[in-house]
């Protein structure tokens, strides 16, 4: 048989190739009507990357307390030669956390009652991504729990559900989480400076205040459990910090310093934490802007 014509055969009704009957036989193919090569072939939709982000906080810690509002964006992309058809995203919500109304959208398809419901995202062209947004509310908390983590799920007619992925970290496929104190707190790093000013580099300590409020009383801090920085740097002094009134504010502050090089604090970064609980077990957890210095 040419070789041309071969490749253009979609379907034998009766005949015969090579002696064999080939009466009633349907062989599908690119020329016919009914071939639909999205389903014939697997679209290739990687785990998409899941990031969260604290946009409204209520009483300017820079972390996550009960009442503030965490923000997720998930970004799916079909790096396939095919496009993906029926896709739809769905999510579990951590059960510390309550969905904002209204707040999910997603640059195609249609919301529905998401998280209900799945997003229907409808077909994903080659190339093409789509992106989600959706917000929630952290609700009170037991002083035990130090994350809410939650992952989405994406499915579609002609490629394996994928499991969304926390970019921040290595493992692969793993869900995105977020720090979250039960306890309100506010910190002063180098008390007087704004921002304060780090050498990453310096053989000196950073002095760092936890002020104290009308709301919050100081003594309350369990000073073994405090640490400063990327890296959890634990106080320098025996004390672990003093009291006094950085900020005259009429309200007693713990003062406690740490070891630069000890902060984890590095070239670029833009703010640094202070953890840590109160003598209760409640959580703890304040960030303050920074600015780095030196080479």
């Amino acid at each position: 048989m040419d070789t041309h014509l071969q490749s253009r055969l979609t379907a034998i009704t009766v005949g015969t190739i090579a002696g064999v009957s080939m009466a009633g036989c349907q062989l599908n193919g690119p020329n016919d009507p009914s071939f639909d090569e999205a389903s014939a072939l697997d679209a290739a939709i990687a785990s998409p990357p899941k990031t969260v982000a604290l946009v409204e906080d209520q009483d300017g810690s820079g972390t996550a307390n009960p009442g503030d509002v965490l923000e997720y964006t998930i970004v799916i992309e079909n790096t396939g030669d095919v496009a993906a058809t029926s896709v739809t995203y769905s999510d579990a919500l951590d059960p510390n956390t309550a969905f904002v109304d209204r707040s999910a959208t997603a640059t195609q398809g249609t919301v529905g009652d998401f998280p209900q419901s799945p997003i229907d995202l409808g077909r994903i062209e080659p190339g093409a991504t789509v992106t989600i947004l959706f917000r929630v509310t952290v609700e009170d908390f037991s002083s035990e729990v130090v994350d809410v983590c939650n992952q989405g799920t994406v499915a579609g007619d002609n490629f394996s559900p994928v499991m969304t992925d926390d970019p921040d970290t290595p493992d692969a496929s793993d869900p995105t989480c977020a720090a979250v104190f039960a306890g309100s707190l506010l910190i002063d790093i180098k008390p007087g400076s704004d921002p304060a000013s780090i050498n990453p580099k310096s053989r000196g300590v950073i002095p760092v205040a936890i002020l104290g409020s009308a709301m919050f009383d100081v003594n309350d801090v369990d000073r073994t459990t405090i640490t400063f920085g990327p890296a959890d740097a634990s106080p320098t002094h025996k004390a672990l910090g003093h009291i006094e009134d950085v900020n005259d504010d009429g309200f007693m502050d713990l003062v406690t310093h740490y070891r630069t090089q000890e902060s984890g604090i590095v070239q670029g970064d833009t703010e640094a934490c202070v953890t840590g609980n109160e003598l209760d077990g409640t959580s703890l957890g304040a960030c303050d802007a920074i600015r780095t210095v030196g080479n």
